[in-house]
């Protein structure tokens, strides 16, 4: 069960369920203080207009705040679809097993009952590279292969991310990380056609140049490795199919067999 307690006013945290007790008080008051200094003295990582992304140098070791700033009432009344959602796919995606960073907890900062600022704290992993920064070194497709058990984990965990590009997949030395799930939903049991979204979507966003030889061996390496069901020729040709439409966001987060 997810408690929510007061922390300042009108500023409410939430600790992710496997936060420990100690860290908890760590973190409110890590919180409390960034909120109050309007977050001075940080990083930006990244910056758009619903979207804050700052590293905080905190006692012992950096963190990630992941801010929504809702500044038009349409955005307040409907904040859940914001941080709150987000913080609860980190939850389930914890659940499952996939890998993430480690998310620490969720803070609402309210006026007059509405939310009018949300966010989410992560650990920092920002010394992780991602395929593309990768490929400055070594051919994209191998690069792209590192990938490849992260989206075929999200397919066999029935996790549809919406938003799994190559930025989205942090890799490290011996590991990689899954980020961004404000938009994903869950499907149990998997969709069998989740598969050919999830390969579809990520090469659309590789690099122009690029994307044709992902529907190569790339695409045969990521369905053999995934237990699917259909024989690699269908596979290829629904994937190739995708290819050719545009989908927005609505579109994509009501899966259909293509």
């Amino acid at each position: 069960m997810l408690i929510s307690q007061k922390i300042d006013k009108g500023t409410y945290f939430t600790p992710f369920p496997s936060t420990k007790p100690e860290q908890v008080e760590k973190l409110i008051r890590i919180t409390r203080d960034s909120l109050r200094k309007e977050f001075e003295k940080t990083h930006i990582l990244k910056k758009a207009r619903q979207r804050l992304v700052v590293r905080i140098e905190a006692e012992d070791s950096p963190i990630i705040f992941k801010l929504f700033p809702l500044r038009k009432i349409t955005s307040r009344l409907r904040h859940k679809k914001f941080a709150h959602r987000e913080f609860l796919n980190y939850v389930k995606a914890s659940e499952l097993e996939i890998l993430t960073p480690a998310c620490f907890g969720l803070i609402e900062q309210r006026k007059f009952g509405l939310v009018y600022r949300s966010g989410i704290i992560l650990n920092d992993i920002s010394n992780a590279s991602n395929a593309l920064n990768m490929s400055q070194s070594t051919p994209y497709e191998l690069a792209a292969e590192k990938c490849l058990p992260a989206l075929s984990l999200l397919y066999n965990k029935g996790a549809h991310h919406l938003d799994a590009r190559e930025e989205n997949i942090l890799l490290t030395k011996k590991e990689w990380f899954i980020i961004d799930w404000q938009y994903a939903k869950f499907v149990s049991p998997r969709e069998e056609w989740l598969l050919e979204h999830l390969a579809a979507f990520f090469i659309k966003k590789a690099p122009n140049p690029e994307q044709e030889s992902l529907t190569g061996n790339w695409l045969r390496k990521l369905h053999a490795s995934s237990d699917h069901h259909l024989d690699f020729e269908l596979f290829h040709s629904r994937v190739l199919r995708l290819l050719l439409k545009h989908q927005g966001m609505r579109a994509r987060k009501n899966l259909r067999p293509c």
